[in-house]
């Protein structure tokens, strides 16, 4: 059976492998955002991938199709093969990015935030606190808990009020 993999690139090599794979045959999914880039000179729209590094491809991933996938220039492996067998992404989330891409709304990278992840907060009151994630409430609001004097406080904020960190040593 077929299915989608996570076929992870070398930087900037997505548009290449996209079209190399689907001159191999392969079904191929590479979604694109739109974003301003501002020269010395001049201001200029760029597409670019929506995941860096990523290209999705349809395949049945037998010998053949994963050696015909992972010889081409530019890719560096199929995410997950080797270390567990069978993962794919399944089709679902393809096309709910499919549909993302398709409305042409302006979209945005933006880093995965997840309980017990370290934050850094960079808007609003906080701003400047490093907490702790310790549980996020719907899809936009996140309970943090903040260290002071080894007492936790614990505040709602907006997903876009924080940045993920590396844990403080």
């Amino acid at each position: 059976m077929e299915h989608w993999y996570a076929v992870w690139t070398r930087a900037r090599h997505e548009f290449a492998v996209r079209d190399d794979l689907g001159t191999k045959g392969f079904e191929v999914f590479l979604p694109t955002m739109e974003r301003a880039s501002v020269r010395r000179d001049r201001r200029k729209i760029l597409t670019v991938p929506l995941f860096p590094n990523y290209v999705f491809a349809r395949a049945f991933l037998d010998k053949d199709q994963y050696l015909a996938i992972v010889r081409t220039l530019g890719v560096v492996n199929i995410l997950g093969y080797g270390e567990q067998k069978d993962i794919w992404v399944p089709d679902e989330q393809i096309e709910s990015v499919r549909i993302l891409v398709d409305r042409q709304i302006p979209l945005a990278q933006h880093p995965y935030l997840q309980a017990g992840k370290y934050i850094r907060v960079i808007n609003g009151p906080f701003a400047g606190t490093i907490g702790i994630i310790k549980q996020v409430r719907g899809k936009r609001r996140l309970v943090v808990q903040l260290d002071l004097l080894r007492r936790a406080v614990a505040c709602e904020l907006s997903a876009g009020d924080v940045i993920p960190i590396e844990p403080p040593s």
